[in-house]
């Protein structure tokens, strides 16, 4: 019906917004779960001046690579959320072009926040890891795999934030 150009209003019953909810709660939760692991990752020894100073390095290239990324994907962006703006304006009004591309652009920096935090984890993670390695298996896995929870909660947590 909304291809054929009716109005669609979206009526929610109570248990859908029990749903709604509950995918809201979740979200927020797995945030604080990626937050919760990143300070457990960051909290653990960083190693000999050795390690550290490859992991400044490698840290240093990962940055660069982000900010990198930033410059050229904010062009393509912009463009994207500008054409998606005439797209639906001129089709459905101004404000479904103004929410369709506003609501892009969210996308975007959702996936691009939880990309920073992840990437900047995992690397700050991975001197960790080898250092928790030095000590035992079981400590250096623990550190390896909340370093990489990080980038998941985060993603799935702003993902059902934006969904919801």
């Amino acid at each position: 019906m909304a291809a054929g150009g009716e109005n669609v209003k979206l009526e929610f019953s109570d248990q859908d917004k029990i749903y709604l909810y509950l995918s809201l709660g979740l979200g927020f939760l797995a945030i604080v779960m990626g937050y919760v692991f990143q300070k457990q990752v960051l909290a653990k020894s960083t190693g000999n001046d050795a390690m550290r100073e490859v992991a400044k390095a490698i840290e240093a290239g990962a940055l660069a690579y982000l900010a990198q990324q930033r410059k050229l994907m904010g062009i393509f962006v912009i463009l994207l959320a500008v054409g998606l703006y005439f797209l639906y304006q001129g089709q459905f009004g101004q404000n479904v072009g103004t929410g369709v591309a506003v609501c892009f652009v969210l996308g975007v920096l959702a996936s691009y926040g939880a990309g920073y935090l992840g990437m900047v984890t995992a690397v700050r993670g991975n001197v960790r890891t080898a250092a928790a390695a030095l000590i035992s298996k079981k400590e250096a896995l623990e550190s390896a795999f909340r370093s990489g929870a990080v980038a998941g909660m985060y993603t799935v947590g702003l993902g059902l934030i934006g969904a919801t």
